[in-house]
């Protein structure tokens, strides 16, 4: 059963009709490479990045009441690293 698959295996690539040609690296990276002569055609693109602030503050409790602690989060934009 092996040999029969390997003969017709061989059969189908030696009479194949399309050529095989090798991808080199360069083509198969080219896709997944941002280079710098691309041209988005994008202009006056503006590019947002935030980052979340968070911040705690303990309120100290009295004789009535225990304390607590306040939690607080800013969304700040800031530049992008890109």
């Amino acid at each position: 059963m092996k040999l029969l698959k390997i003969i017709a295996f061989t059969i189908l690539i030696s009479h194949s009709k399309i050529p095989a040609e090798a991808l080199t690296w360069d083509e198969f990276w080219e896709p997944f490479v941002e280079h710098v002569s691309h041209n988005s055609g994008i202009r006056n693109k503006t590019e947002y990045c935030y980052k979340v602030v968070k911040y705690e503050e303990y309120v100290p409790g009295n004789e009535f009441s225990s304390g607590y602690v306040r939690h607080r989060s800013e969304k700040q934009t800031i530049h992008c690293p890109f």
